[in-house]
């Protein structure tokens, strides 16, 4: 015999964008959840399924305006690990909305085609892409493609002799993969933006 676990959902509706979601699980062995918490689900999804994205706009307008970010339309991220890739993308999404494309290559050569399709505004760059490529290597390739902008390399080991053979290499900024959020970001759009315009 399986059972159900019971859940209430606590949230305050009177502000539409901040909805406060929380849950706790009353115990096993119930069958069903109560008409209360029925109808509380109900509402939350009613009130939420329409305005995933006006609420993402709102809340990406809200983080451009307080950080002063520079407009951004176009970027590749070249990343061969879906997790990193996507947290990537969430990240951009949570700071630009859906006013950025967000372009993915795999492959030094996949982003060298990417970057002849349409050219991006900035580059976000594994440092190590498999089987063997490192981004001392990947850089000349892009810039061969001819990419003149930005390149962001997101690296797990940013020692001062890798950053310094990275920025040689033609890398505008090294940051390290547990700095993709969007207040890292933001101060490193911020800085290689700025300083190019």
């Amino acid at each position: 015999m399986h059972g159900y676990r019971r859940c209430r959902c606590i949230f305050d509706d009177s502000d539409p964008v901040s909805c406060k979601v929380s849950w706790s699980f009353l115990g096993p062995g119930l069958r069903r959840v109560s008409t209360g918490a029925t109808q509380q689900l109900t509402v939350m999804t009613s009130s939420s399924a329409g305005s995933g994205g006006e609420f993402l706009a709102k809340k990406s307008g809200v983080i451009r305006a307080k950080a002063d970010l520079p407009p951004l339309k176009d970027v590749v991220v070249v990343e061969d690990e879906n997790i990193d890739a996507d947290r990537m993308f969430a990240t951009l999404r949570v700071m630009y909305g859906y006013d950025v494309e967000v372009r993915r290559a795999a492959t030094a050569a996949a982003a060298a085609d990417l970057v002849m399709a349409q050219r991006p505004e900035v580059i976000f760059l594994d440092d190590i892409l498999k089987p063997s490529d490192d981004a001392s290597q990947t850089i000349p390739i892009l810039r061969r493609a001819g990419f003149d902008g930005p390149i962001v390399v997101v690296s797990g080991q940013v020692t001062r002799t890798r950053r310094t053979t990275l920025l040689a290499a033609g890398a505008t900024e090294v940051i390290h993969k547990d700095d993709v959020d969007s207040v890292r970001l933001t101060e490193t759009l911020q800085r290689i933006l700025k300083s190019g315009s």
